[in-house]
């Protein structure tokens, strides 16, 4: 019930009761004498206790309580905490929350300079100052609703202004450019802007969303060949710098050991030439020589 009406209403009753009892000197509606005298103080004190009463107002922490001064003028900006606000000149409007707010938005069927529609999702945090809860009231009918609205259209109009490609690759230096032009144009509202992110950003034409990943992987398998050439070129470079530093016997051994690496596999055919044949008969007769040898 608004706080006004009960007041006005609660010292009224208190002075008609007090006339009922003939308190306030008056004759009795009857025209007999009242048949007990109560002093004057009485309602007056009843009465300014219940005024006093109807104007305590508590306002949480994270919220102001915005009041209009009889005739519909911006009187001051109430909380947090316990307050007193006048109860009969003096009204209080809807609190107004100045905790942050995080709003998802979506700016559909927006063109880029080259004529490419996308879909844009973001997250949006922003708050109303404390200091300019007059203005978050006073300048704009519903202030949430409006920085949406006005972010939303700020998105579409920056979008104007950048090709795909730009949007693609530079997705956080777009997002700051939107949000200076928003904490631009939503200065008189008493907001606090505080930070705009992208979500993702869908291309309604489905062909060239399979142009763009189309390019996407051969991109990806060209990075892939580079890194493999490079570590080929490494092997390479390291088995020359090896193969260096063997001589004729250690030459002879690595062969050896390449073949018993090729004949793990029973299903490979393994062809050899005469030389590689020669040298395993002498690495064959080397034990021989050895039992030869003379004591």
């Amino acid at each position: 019930m608004n706080r006004r009406f009960m007041t006005i209403a609660g010292i009224v009753i208190i002075w008609a009761a007090a006339w009922s009892s003939g308190t306030t000197g008056l004759p009795l509606p009857t025209g007999r004498a009242a048949p007990l005298q109560l002093p004057i103080f009485i309602p007056v004190a009843l009465s300014v206790l219940w005024w006093g009463l109807n104007g305590i107002n508590v306002v949480r922490q994270w919220e102001r309580r915005p009041t209009l001064f009889l005739g519909g003028t911006y009187w001051r900006t109430k909380g947090p905490g316990l307050c007193f606000i006048e109860p009969i000149t003096v009204t209080s409007l809807y609190d107004v929350p100045v905790q942050d707010v995080v709003d998802k938005f979506t700016a559909p069927k927006v063109q880029t300079r080259n004529n490419v529609s996308l879909d844009i999702d973001g997250v949006i945090t922003w708050c109303v100052d404390e200091r300019y809860v007059k203005d978050a009231v006073v300048n704009v009918q519903n202030v949430r609703d409006a920085v949406l609205e006005r972010t939303i259209a700020i998105m579409s109009d920056t979008v104007g202004t950048k090709d795909l490609d730009d949007l693609l690759h530079s997705r956080k230096l777009f997002a700051d450019v939107v949000l200076e032009v928003v904490k631009e144009r939503l200065g008189t509202w008493g907001v606090n802007i505080k930070s705009l992110e992208l979500k993702g950003l869908k291309i309604n034409d489905p062909g060239i969303e399979a142009a763009i990943a189309m390019n996407a992987k051969a991109d990806q398998e060209g990075k892939a060949e580079l890194t493999k050439a490079g570590y080929q070129k490494m092997v390479a470079t390291a088995l020359n710098e090896a193969a260096r530093e063997y001589d004729a016997g250690g030459r002879w051994l690595k062969k050896i050991e390449m073949l018993g690496e090729i004949s793990r596999n029973p299903s490979n055919t393994i062809v050899l030439p005469s030389e590689v044949l020669d040298a395993l008969a002498g690495v064959a007769e080397f034990p021989k020589r050895i039992d030869e040898k003379p004591v």
